[in-house]
């Protein structure tokens, strides 16, 4: 029975670790990197539940001993006390990939599954089997870089298979590290077997095909297809100003900003020439480097670890270049291979398995070369009762484990099924979906941005409606009740985030015309967000446009010069400007500012510089009062939008924000300094 169930985990682990650089399924939100964590998951679970049944037949525990297994368990208890002090959803940061508390702990539970595998004599076999994947892997890439399905029929959600970039890891970028790593091992083994006078031709063609594949992949992100496949990595700057902003602070000096809160440092350390940059409205969740990352959100107890492992890798390695191991230089190159993309890449799934495989890998082979024990046996063969007790509790916490990554996934899968839905216009679907996905779990954020636009959607179509029954009110006053109930739901989870504010300004900005109250909910909630992200020129062309719409034309013109100074270049804001000062009477400026709008618009022939040009006559006539011209173009005045519904419907006192406002400590507004007006 010993020897089945150990057959039995050897495969696997072995199932496991071949699949996950190919497995992908299209029914989550996110394909990749989703699919592949809970693969982890049920491997590892499935691994250890069969070691603990194992325990009742040899009666013996035997724990791995490896170089690395304190400071991996350091790692993690760091990443619980990041959560514990400084996290704000918790709960999301048990689970949020890639670093999430979760996915952190699969990787290790993999790396002591690894270094324990039953039956392994080859200190190559975590190598050999991944090596199979990154074949099969290369034959994919290479296949789809010729676009073999661009005239199929798909259904919607099969439509990626078209693209030319197309790959099992999901980025380019986690494929370029993967086939890297395999392609530079199949060269080692191509001078080894040379060495040693073996048969080396299937090497060579594994090598070929593995550097055609590095080629390709290499060649999509320098000239991506398209614009939409272009790769936007988060600015190395900005990522180097995130992590020293985390020193200001004894709490996240020590333990960073939290697991899966990266996101809300960004924008809140973000310098305004971002701003003049062609990714200014993105906003990151993650670090340009993996080592920054950690700095950032786990703090210097985080950073620390990392670099102490780092330090006893060289040192393990050290000794295996002294003992002078054959397979020492191989992973001296892997290894630098692996310390490079940990400081120039951003973190992924795929980059973290590689460095528990390596350094599963390099203790098997420092094990195997010091013909050492990897094991510390605890005897139980004369203590019955603890042996079951250990079994039931594993299993139990095993069973408890499957349960909870069973819920997470299966919200995933009915949000994907929202997804879908709306795509077929279906939106009794598309409600339905994401409630049940909200209540497997309720401490997803997004399912619960989602589901606040969804419910405005549906009120405001409802709205629509010429003639509106008692019965109709109602729907639409249930409709934006519950948009607001979950947009604040979002900013009670992490308030840090501005997006999360920016999107309850969102849903209150669209029912100013509708309920009661909301102009100053609306303009209260962007100034929240504004003091988290406070060089968003976006947000304050946005607050603008609510006070034009309220016709409080000084306020309005004050929020879009602060929109121009962060983002000059920005045709759209100083056109708001121009008319706020029109309004102002302030027509002087008015021209000045439409003049500059003007040599903000390249194209001539458009639209937008067709309705510039056409308002700039009419400043310059210094009319009494302004006709809004057809606007087709970019160029609009920022005025919520949303129908108008009479007498407004009055909601609750609690659908304001005064309560998360208050929860929140005061802080003053950041406000960029205004330039002068631009001219011509």
């Amino acid at each position: 029975m010993n020897k089945f169930l150990n057959n039995l985990q050897k495969w696997v682990l072995i199932i496991t670790l071949f699949l996950f650089p190919l497995f992908f399924l299209p029914i989550t939100q996110e394909f990749f990197s989703t699919n592949k964590f809970f693969l982890l998951v049920c491997g590892t679970l499935i691994f250890f539940a069969l070691g603990a049944i194992k325990l009742l037949f040899t009666r013996k525990i035997s724990l791995p001993k490896t170089p690395f297994d304190k400071l991996l368990i350091i790692f993690f208890v760091v990443g619980i006390i990041s959560i514990i002090f400084s996290s704000p959803n918790k709960l999301q940061a048990l689970y949020r990939i890639p670093d999430g508390l979760g996915p952190l702990l699969a990787l290790i539970l993999l790396y002591f599954a690894l270094v324990s595998l039953p039956g392994n004599k080859n200190k190559m076999l975590i190598f050999n089997i991944l090596r199979i994947s990154s074949y099969i892997l290369g034959v994919i890439v290479i296949i789809f870089f010729f676009n073999p399905l661009s005239g199929a029929q798909l259904p919607p959600e099969l439509e990626f298979l078209k693209s030319k970039t197309f790959s099992p890891l999901g980025s380019r970028f986690d494929t370029l590290v993967f086939l890297s790593f395999f392609a530079l091992t199949e060269i080692s083994m191509v001078f080894q077997y040379i060495k040693e006078k073996k048969s080396f031709i299937a090497n060579i063609i594994y090598t070929v095909l593995l550097l055609i594949a590095i080629g390709i992949t290499s060649y999509t992100i320098i000239k991506p297809p398209d614009i939409s496949s272009r790769v936007q990595l988060p600015p190395a700057a900005i990522s180097w100003f995130a992590a020293i902003e985390t020193l200001k602070s004894p709490r996240t000096a020590l333990v960073g900003v939290g697991l899966d809160n990266y996101a809300s440092i960004f924008t809140l350390v973000k310098p305004a020439s971002h701003n003049l940059t062609d990714i200014w409205q993105l906003n990151f969740s993650v670090s340009r480097s993996t080592l920054l990352h950690i700095w950032t959100t786990m703090g210097i107890l985080g950073l620390l670890t990392m670099l102490l492992l780092i330090v006893y890798v060289i040192r393990e390695l050290h000794n295996l270049y002294v003992q002078k191991d054959t397979m020492t230089n191989l992973f001296i190159v892997l290894g630098l291979v692996v310390l490079c993309v940990l400081l120039f890449l951003p973190p992924s799934y795929v980059i973290f398995f590689m460095l528990f495989v390596y350094l599963a890998a390099l203790t098997n082979l420092i094990n195997k070369q010091e013909h050492m024990s990897s094991f510390q046996t605890i005897d139980l063969k004369n203590l019955p009762a603890i042996r079951i007790i250990i079994t039931i509790v594993t299993l139990t916490l095993i069973g408890g484990c499957s349960f909870l990554a069973l819920r997470v996934y299966a919200a995933e899968y009915y949000f994907k099924q929202s997804i879908n839905a709306f795509r077929r216009n279906d939106g009794r679907t598309v409600y339905n979906s994401q409630t049940r996905a909200i209540q497997l779990n309720p401490t997803n954020e997004m399912y619960h941005t989602q589901f606040s636009q969804v419910n405005l959607l549906l009120a405001n179509n409802l709205a629509k409606k010429e003639k509106l029954t008692d019965q109709d009110r109602q729907a639409i006053a249930q409709f934006i009740r519950q948009s607001i109930l979950e947009a604040k739901r979002v900013v009670q989870l992490n308030p840090q985030k501005a997006a999360h504010w920016n999107n309850l300004a969102l849903i209150y900005r669209n029912i100013i015309n509708v309920a009661q109250g909301a102009d100053a909910w609306t303009i209260a909630t962007y100034r929240r967000a504004m003091i988290l992200d406070p060089n968003n020129p976006l947000l304050r062309l946005n607050v603008g446009g609510v006070f034009y719409s309220l016709e409080n034309y000084e306020e309005a013109a004050l929020s879009f010069e602060q929109a121009v100074a962060l983002k000059p270049d920005w045709a759209n804001a100083q056109y708001n400007l121009a008319w706020a000062q029109f309004q102002n009477k302030k027509y002087d400026q008015a021209v000045l500012t439409m003049q500059n709008v003007l040599t903000l618009l390249p194209n001539k022939d458009s639209e937008d510089y067709k309705l510039a040009q056409q308002n700039l006559e009419e400043f310059k006539k210094k009319l009494p009062e302004a006709t809004e011209a057809s606007q087709e173009g970019e160029l609009q005045i920022e005025k919520p939008q949303g129908p108008v519904i009479s007498p407004p419907i009055e909601l609750p006192k609690e659908s304001g924000p005064e309560t998360e406002l208050k929860d929140q400590p005061t802080t003053q507004e950041v406000t960029p300094q205004v330039s002068p007006t631009p001219t011509p």
